[in-house]
């Protein structure tokens, strides 16, 4: 017969009396006995993982986290530090896609947007531009200014005779014939009565030449006055009627 009670094995318990035999612990990763004579298991703890029943638990490394076993923090997530239960959410304006990532996420570029903290920044469009990093949205290029290129930290002022009228523009407009567009041009402006651009790209609208007139706004030509009347300046509007006693022949 026996002559004493051995000791259940690491890895094993037992917590009755008059035992035969000993317990293996579970073998789920969830428990361990790395001592002898246990009367019940230990629970491995999260943030670390029991990959052997008869072994203390290890943490998790940074980049890693467990409830039961160590897993990979996916893209979007982060552990700087070892033995934890969760992986931290990227800061907004910060990515990482990269599978365990074990410090904060990296920043959103400038010239960049970062929507998904799980994927690669995305270059500004044409028409957009991100001058700070962190960002999670491109900025739209304001009204007179453009951008043509991908990933720009900067939109540019349209060049003289050139216009832009609307946000997010990726180009500017040529001033058309009948208008002028000087300054930053936001919007072309007409040419006045008296006044005319015949071409594209425009900065200022010419005055009509002696003998010709222009009554309306945005106009490409002038016109000659006509007989009876005359215009002895420039830029003139309205031709002047022939007193009585005088005379005007041709026109123009």
């Amino acid at each position: 017969g026996a002559t004493k009670c051995d000791m259940c094995d690491p890895g094993f318990f037992q917590d009755s009396i008059e035992a035969t035999v000993c317990i293996a612990c579970k073998d789920d990763f969830s428990e361990y006995a790395d001592e002898y004579g246990l009367t019940q298991c230990k629970p491995c703890d999260e943030g670390q993982q029991c990959l052997d029943v008869d072994a203390p638990p290890t943490p998790c490394t940074a980049g890693t986290y467990s409830d039961i076993k160590c897993q990979d923090c996916p893209p979007g997530k982060y552990t700087d530090s070892e033995g934890e239960q969760s992986c931290k959410d990227c800061d907004i304006g910060f990515y990482t896609s990269q599978s365990k990532t074990d410090f904060p996420c990296t920043p959103c570029p400038p010239g960049s947007q970062c929507a998904n903290a799980s994927a690669e920044p995305v270059e500004c469009v044409p028409g957009t531009f991100a001058e700070d990093d962190q960002l999670t949205e491109c900025d739209a290029c304001a009204v007179g200014r453009f951008q043509e290129s991908f990933g720009s930290t900067i939109c540019a002022e349209c060049e003289l005779g050139l216009y832009a009228d609307e946000e997010r523009m990726a180009n500017c407009t040529p001033c058309p014939p009948g208008f002028q567009c000087s300054v930053v041009s936001i919007q072309p402006q007409p040419c006045v009565p008296g006044k005319f651009t015949a071409d594209f790209y425009q900065t200022v609208c010419s005055n009509c030449s002696e003998g010709y007139f222009q009554d309306s706004f945005g106009q490409t030509t002038c016109q000659k006055c006509p007989r009876g009347r005359f215009a002895n300046g420039t830029g003139i509007s309205e031709c002047t009627v022939c007193d009585p006693g005088d005379f005007a022949n041709e026109s123009g």
